[in-house]
């Protein structure tokens, strides 16, 4: 009887033992996902709600925190720094009233790109024995007063109208009839124009731009001998084959022929004698 007693207590607590390691094993399960401080609390559910709120309280500020700071700093920086630079642009200067007065400058046409007439420009070139000089008689901020002349010619300074220097150092010449001596004769070229810009240290001038016509007629030593006549129609004839045809000059004549030269350079020079007698 004893015997069988102490076996019926034997089950029953074997029993007990495996139903509370059956129900702790579930707690203890879910903790070890978290904290294992947990385990330990007096209040395993508390302890459990209680280390989900500390890690998402964590996780927020963290990710807020460093986001927004990096968002506005990158932004700011990179903004102001492009706007600064870009508000600076090069050549940004001019010459105060007689800065230039009595410097001259070689109108060295061959170092432009001829497009009128684009066929026969290094023919012209070839023509020149002296470049013209362009020389800065007089000027304000607004207007330039220049002439033409050459070294080594007999030929004088020629006064040309005030050029519009309101672009300051870029200028531009209204324009006017002046005398270039081409292939040995002095040539009139009509409505002559010219353009450029004086470089900073005033050594220079830039991007030259001219324009003209020049009247056949008195180019004969030159274009003679290739036309085989003297005859102006027949050298007009010679230059159509070159796709330079010949327009009306100021007389209502068709003999000219279109000059335009672009982004030639005009080097400085010695200045002109005959600089000091131009008066306007």
């Amino acid at each position: 009887m004893r015997s069988w007693i102490r076996t019926v207590f034997m089950l029953g607590a074997i029993a007990t033992g495996c139903e509370d390691s059956e129900e702790n094993g579930g707690k203890t399960s879910s903790t070890d996902t978290g904290s294992t401080e947990s385990t330990t609390g007096d209040t395993p559910d508390g302890s459990w709600e209680a280390d989900e709120g500390e890690g998402e309280g964590e996780g927020d500020g963290d990710g807020d925190g460093d986001g927004d700071g990096d968002g506005d700093g990158d932004g700011d920086g990179d903004g102001d720094g492009g706007g600064s630079s870009d508000d600076t642009e090069a050549g940004d200067f001019f010459f105060e009233t007689g800065a230039l007065n009595g410097t001259a400058y070689v109108l060295d046409f061959s170092t432009g790109n001829w497009t009128e007439p684009a066929s026969i420009g290094p023919l012209i070139v070839a023509a020149f024995a002296e470049y013209p000089i362009l020389g800065v008689v007089d000027h304000t901020e607004d207007e330039l007063d220049a002439v033409f002349g050459y070294r080594h010619s007999e030929m004088e300074c020629v006064g040309i109208p005030t050029a519009d220097f309101s672009a300051n150092p870029s200028f531009v010449s209204p324009d006017t009839d002046v005398n270039f001596g081409l292939g040995g004769a002095d040539i009139i070229i009509e409505e002559f124009t010219f353009d450029g810009t004086f470089s900073e240290d005033g050594s220079r001038i830039v991007s030259g731009h001219m324009t003209g016509m020049a009247d056949i007629r008195r180019m004969m030593d030159l274009l003679a001998p290739l036309a085989g006549s003297r005859d102006p129609d027949a050298v007009c004839s010679l230059l159509d084959d070159f796709s330079a045809s010949c327009i009306p000059c100021s007389d209502g004549q068709p003999y000219c022929l279109a000059l335009e030269v672009e982004d030639f350079t005009a080097e400085a020079t010695d200045a002109l004698a005959c600089m000091d007698n131009i008066e306007y």
